[in-house]
Parts: C-alpha cells; structure tokens; sequence
C-alpha cells in the first residue's frame, strides 16, 4: 500500500513529463514499436479489447510488476504485458503476423549531451545496464528525485543524480561517458544544451550583443526569450560570475563553438529552438554514418527542419547538420536503424530525429499547419479512427497538399470495407472523398474541412504527411454582402500561368461597392495596360462582354467602384515570367432606401390635375373617401391646403363670403366647383408666417453666436504672450535644460505656438507589410573579408 501511495504522484509527475498531447492522455510515446514481432515468453497479464493507448497505459500504471514491455494481437485487440525486454537474454523476439511488439523507451524523455558528465557526486550507481533501462530506472527512482544520469559506454554503468546543470556550476567534458538531462518545464526548455562552451569569437567582430551580470541560468534563457531590441539565437551562460551572454548569431555563423579555456572556466552553450525544430529530438556532437539523402548548404537549422518536414522526393526522418559551414544533411534513417550515432569528441555536427506523431484527431484553426498518420514516419497503428476537422476564416478556402500517401494495397474502390481508407469531407453529413495512392492534392469549397483516418488489422504502411494552407478562391461567384477576394496564395507572391475569374452579385434592387485596397502586379512599361503581361480587369455587368471600368497593371493606389446595376464582373491573369503579391479587394452591397407606402394618403397620380375642374373634383372625391376613415380635421388640412396651392386663386368679396355663410345650398349653386374654404387658406399661411418666423431667429442667434466667439477668441489671443512669459516648469534649472536640448528653439524656429498646433488626423490604410521571408539566412562571416565590414554597422552591441 505504501508503494501505491508514493507511486501515484510519481506517476502524476511522469505524465507532467510527457505531455506529448494536448487533449488526450496516452503513454503511447513512451514506447517504441517493433512490427510482427512478439516477445518469446509467457505474459504477466492479458487484457482484451484494448487499444494501443490504453494497453500503454496499463502497462505505465501496472503495480504488482514491473512492465517492461507488451505485445498487442491487433486480430483480436489483445494487450499482453510482460515483466521482461527483448534485451534480457534468454528473452528473443520471434515473427508474428498481425502482432506488434512494444518495448519502453524512456530515453526520450532525456536530452543526451555526448562526451559530457555531469558530477561525481551521484546518488545512485547500476552496473550493467543499458541506457534505457538507465533512463527507466531514474523514471522510476522512489528513493530520490531523480534529474538526470551519467552513463558510461565501455563500462554500461548507470549513475543516477538529483542535480542539475545549473547547481553545479555546468557540465564537463568526458571521452566515452553521455549526460542525459530529464526534460523539465520551463525557460531552459526552448533552448537546446549543446554543453560546455562558448561562439567561436571572431577578430573584428562583437558577436555579443547584451550582456547582464548576476543572474541565474534560468532567468538568462527568460531574457533571451523576452529580448526585444535584438532577435536572441543563442547565449552563453558563464557559471563563474553568473553572467549571461545574449547573441543573435549561432554556432554555425561564427564557425563552431570554443572549448578551449582555462580550467577553471565554467560555461555552457545554448541556442533556441526555432517552429520547425519542435518536431525533432536534438543530439548535439553526434551524426550518422552515410545515409543521407539530400544535401542543401549555408542554412540554418530550423531552416534545414524545414526541409525535412517538407521532402517529397523521399520519407526524411532524420538529419545532421555540420555548424563549421552551415551544411543540412536529409536522411531516411535513425540512429537505432543504423546501430547507433557516431559521436567522437569535439565533433562539429549535430544530430536531429523526427518525433512520432501520436495526435489522433483534432480541430486546426490555423491558417496553414501539418497534420500526419499516427506514428509517422513509420508505419501508422492498426484500428485507428481519427477524425480532424481545419477551420480558417469564413473568405479562404482549404487547399491540402498531400507531400506523403501510402495506406497499403487498395481495391479499385477507396472507400471499400477492406482498405484503410483517408477521406475528405466539407460537412458532417457530406459525401466523402477517399485518396487513392495517386492522390496528391484536394481544394475544399467552404472554410471547413473534415479529414477521416481508419485503420483496420489487416496490414499496415508508411501512412501520410498533410500540409494545409487558407487560400483564396478561384473562378467563383459571391452572393453573400461584405465580402472579400484576392489573387491565390496572397499576401505571398501568385502562381504562375494564373487564370481566375470572379464575379459578384447582388439582389436585384442593389449596387456593388468594390474597393482594392492592394495592387501589385508585375511592372509594366508601355502606354496601356492591355499589352501589359499580369493583368486585372473590372467590368460592369456580368462578363468581359459588359463596360470595362478599370483595367490594373503594376502597382496602384486603392481605389473604389460603384456598379451600375447588381452585377461585377473581375478577371485576372498572368504570365509564366514575374509574379508579385497580386491584388486584395473587398466589396459591400449598396440597398436601395426605404420609402413608405402607407394607405393612409392618397398616391402622386391621385394628386395630379390637368384642369382646375378636374382637379376639385379629385379633390372632393379624396375628401369623402377619407371623411370615411373618420379622420379629423387636423388631419385633413394638410391635404386639402397643398391642393389649393396648386390651384389659380380666386378672389372672393366679403358680400359673397356673407351669402355663402347664410345660405350655403346657394352658394354652391352660384359657384359650383371653384368654391373654396378661406378661413381654411388663411389658417395654413398663418402656420407658414410662424414657421418662416422661427427659422429666422434661429439664424440669427447662431449668426450672433458665432461673432461672440470670435470676439472672444481675439481678446484672450491678444493677452496670451503676457501669460507665457511665466514658465510653465517650476523648476528654473528642468526649464533651461529642455531650452538646452532644443524644445523651446524648435517650437520657435516653425513659427507655430505648440498651443495652436492642429493633430494630423492618421487615416486607417491597408497593411502593405510583406510577408516573412524564408528562414533560410545569408551569412556575412561565410565570404567573410577584412577590407569590408561595412554590413557590421547596424550591429547593436553593449
């Protein structure tokens, strides 16, 4: 029970250790697979319908003994746990179809430093082991915390240590004896230990370019990290005065790295690890023997990462790299493939292997990645089913680009029960899109992506390598408001041979607003755009066929247009020759406005009159029609004062108004239909006297306002200078200093009060940045000459 209780958060801590996924919990890492083998013995346990995860975790939590190793019959998904490895004689490995054998690999939880030792100082010694049962036995130490090992090779002696580099004062070195250092969390483990050394110094040059004294190895790899003035590569952390030497070169700019200091010198070499590097384990002074495949030269080692990530021609799973001169060697194999890494002292190479990719699944929003086959780059796992799905923003499309596709023999259908299948899907419910081996490429219709993996137990094979990016459509039409387009791949430059067609369309009662805010196409030189090679073309309609607005060649400024009706129409092209970042564009659509069309009023062809009889007879019959709705009179003056209006005056004499009021039925009939309702008229023109009345005073306040402002304004403008002439600043001495340092003779010497001085209204402008280049590096030292050092001069030293 006490083993338990102490073993718990020991294996609480490993699982901290090796977080090699984000979301799920698997040891599956922590194993390495050796296919259609299986151990030639009797197993401890036997677990049924068991997965690969879960049969590893078994074995990392198993308690009544000590796992070693298991085999899993992928047929039936048995898991069968062993106390005992291949290694230990009289145990052998025998082949098996359809099993894999899974024997621990602890060792990847430690950095190996080739030819170093840590102490002599150890806690612990093994005789007679080899390094990863070395590395399990520091995993599994009880009696200490374990931070390391010391290993000799000729002798197999395992020395296992509770310090670290930094408690005593750094590693030395040691012919035919590794250091392998646990892998620990934080800011030591951005940065690779390449041991006891320093940058080679160059004459001439100051390869330092901030020093701090007085700090700890982890606070020196925290300001490295969080250095803003300089991009810090590398430093050189000195134990001696605890001094942290920050630089922006690496070894392989200065030619190597410097071993050769007095004894007493205790330094130690570190550099970061680039995007790319994250995907290797790191093996300093080490390489293989042969086997490489493909060199490139004067680049650096995230750079030459890259390379190996993104090889085509052949699996890379590995790669050494010389930092003498810069020089990235591609390979196929491991050093376990091989029998081991060549590692004599003071070498000047360096030795990096890919991870096994273990992410099962998962949800991408970048707007480029990589995802591949569990276990790549080998053999991928039996009864896998993962599923991820890519998101990018709602305007880009997914292009995925297959760089690697081997799913075993196939049937004449991808999708058939008997294969391991990898589908593409735009949709939960979707039809999939299986690749066949010969698959190479797929472009999604919307901004989302599910990509399906199943596995089943009949065979096996190298798997796939994805990469992804967000690109733009192509020969497409919108109809959804503010939108946005542009050329393929932009911000990056657009491919050559480029033919793309885009149009627009809008509901039928609305405009377009199409604004480019970036053109950039290949430079042409000659009086018209239509001879020019990279072309963009605007029309206003539907097609080419429709009015041409604007044709762009070259660079050109932003610049909107509005559409005659509910269609543009956008064409690009270009040629095999230069290519530059293309165009970006985006567009709104412009609605009609909103006009009211209550019954409640007669329409404009009601209120139209051809004759001054017509027209009171129109009126009468509004007037009825509305005295039936039961409005008021409020209501109804409107109406019949803007009809008077339009109508010749009549003049009416007091007698016959008098006639009118007495007997109405006579008035009618002496005047028939030109009698109108003055008291009605003169009432409107009353409102109308007020309304003109009030605007007027309303001017002439505002004009009053105006002229008292500007009064104002002069008076206190005359008697400012005599108020300046007492310092603003209560110290005498802070106000002759800022004389001194040319404030107060600047403001003078425009001629423009500081008081008075209008802010410069900055309006939003489309970023025009570039895109990062490739992290391949020019290196000045490679062709270096004495007689010319004028590229030293941007250099910031301290």
């Amino acid at each position: 029970m006490a083993i338990r209780e102490f073993l718990s958060p020991m294996l609480l801590m490993l699982l901290s250790a090796a977080t090699f996924a984000d979301s799920i919990i698997t040891f599956r890492n922590l194993f390495e697979r050796i296919p259609n083998m299986r151990l030639m013995t009797l197993p401890m346990k036997v677990l049924f319908n068991m997965t690969v995860d879960n049969c590893a975790n078994c074995c990392v939590y198993e308690l009544e003994f000590e796992c070693k190793s298991f085999d899993v019959e992928n047929t039936n998904k048995e898991c069968h746990l062993h106390n005992h490895s291949h290694n230990e004689p009289p145990f052998k490995l025998q082949e098996a179809p359809f099993v894999d054998h899974y024997r621990t690999a602890y060792e990847k939880l430690f950095n190996r430093l080739p030819n170093h030792y840590l102490t002599t100082r150890h806690q612990h010694r093994v005789a007679a082991i080899s390094t990863e049962e070395c590395a399990r036995r520091c995993i599994l130490e009880m009696a200490f915390k374990c931070r390391g090992f010391d290993y000799e090779n000729n002798l197999r002696n395992c020395w296992l240590t509770d310090k670290t580099p930094s408690e005593v004062d750094g590693v030395k070195i040691r012919q035919d004896t590794d250091y392998y250092e646990r892998i620990a969390d934080g800011p030591c483990s951005n940065f690779i230990n390449y041991g006891y050394g320093a940058l080679q110094p160059l004459e001439g040059i100051q390869i330092y370019n901030k020093v701090v004294l007085g700090v700890t190895l982890d606070a020196c790899a925290q300001l490295c990290q969080l250095e803003t003035v300089f991009k810090c590569n590398s430093f050189d952390y000195v134990f001696t005065d605890k001094s942290c030497q920050m630089s922006q070169y690496i070894a392989a700019n200065v030619h190597g790295m410097m071993t050769s200091f007095e004894i007493d010198h205790k330094i130690m070499h570190y550099e970061a690890i680039g995007d790319y590097l994250r995907y290797f384990y790191a093996t300093p002074h080490a390489s293989i023997l042969g086997k490489n495949e493909k060199t490139f030269k004067r680049i650096t080692p995230d750079s030459c990462a890259r390379k190996c990530l993104e090889e085509r021609d052949f699996i890379c799973r590995s790669f050494d790299y010389q930092i003498t001169d810069g020089t990235c060697l591609l390979s196929t194999v491991t050093g376990s493939d091989v029998g081991g890494l060549y590692s004599p002292p003071g070498a000047s190479a360096h030795h990096f292997e890919m991870k096994p990719s273990i992410d099962c699944g998962g949800t991408l929003t970048g707007l480029e990645g990589m995802l591949a086959s569990p276990n790549w780059p080998r053999h991928y796992l039996h009864h896998l089913n993962c599923t991820w799905q890519i998101v990018v923003p709602r305007h880009r499309i997914i292009r995925v680009e297959l760089y690697h596709l081997d799913l075993g023999p196939k049937g004449q259908d991808p999708c058939g029960e008997n294969n391991d299948l990898l589908s593409f899907t735009e949709d939960d419910n979707g039809n999939e899109d299986c690749a066949a081996n010969d698959f190479s490429e797929y472009v999604s219709h919307t901004n989302k992506l599910f990509i399906r993996f199943v596995t089943n137990a009949n065979h096996d094979a190298n798997g796939f390598r994805i990469f992804y990016t967000a690109d733009w459509p192509c020969n497409t039409t919108f109809t959804e408001d503010d939108g946005q387009f542009a050329t393929l791949r932009w911000p990056r430059q657009y491919p050559s041979k480029t033919s793309c067609l885009w149009t627009i369309q809008a509901p039928s009662s609305c405009t377009i607003l199409l604004r480019f805010t970036l053109v950039e196409l290949e430079d042409h030189i000659g009086s018209s755009c239509s001879t020019a090679y990279d072309v963009v073309e605007v029309f206003d309609g539907d097609s080419d066929q429709s009015k041409l607005l604007k044709t762009f060649c070259g660079v050109s400024a932003p610049v909107s247009f509005n559409s005659s009706g509910n269609f543009l129409y956008i064409k690009f092209r270009s040629d095999n020759r230069v290519q530059m970042r293309g165009f970006h564009a985006a567009y709104k659509f412009i609605f009609p406005p909103y006009i009211s069309t209550s019954t409640m009023y007669p329409s404009t062809e009601e209120w139209q009159v051809t004759s001054t009889e017509e027209g009171i007879e129109r009126n009468e019959t509004n007037i009825h029609t509305l005295r039936l709705r039961n409005l008021t009179n409020e209501e109804l003056a409107p109406l019949v004062a803007d009809f008077v209006e339009s109508v010749p005056f009549i003049p009416i004499n007091n007698s016959e108004v008098t006639k009118a009021r007495d007997n109405p039925e006579k008035c009618v009939e002496d005047k028939g239909d030109d009698v109108v309702d003055v008291n009605f008229h003169d009432s409107h023109e009353h409102l109308q006297s007020i309304l003109v009345c009030v605007i007027v005073i309303f001017i002439l306040l505002f004009v009053i306002g105006i002229l008292a402002s500007v009064i104002i304004y002069r008076h206190f403008r005359k008697k400012s200078p005599k108020r300046r002439q007492i310092p603003y600043i209560k110290s005498t001495e802070e106000n002759v200093s800022l004389c001194k340092n040319g404030h107060a003779a600047g403001s003078r010497a425009t001629g423009i009060e500081n008081d008075d001085k209008e802010e410069e209204i900055d309006f939003f402008q489309p970023s025009s940045s570039s895109p990062l280049a490739d992290v391949e590096f020019q290196n000045p030292l490679y062709n270096f000459n004495h007689e010319d050092v004028s590229y030293l001069d941007g250099t910031n030293t301290s």
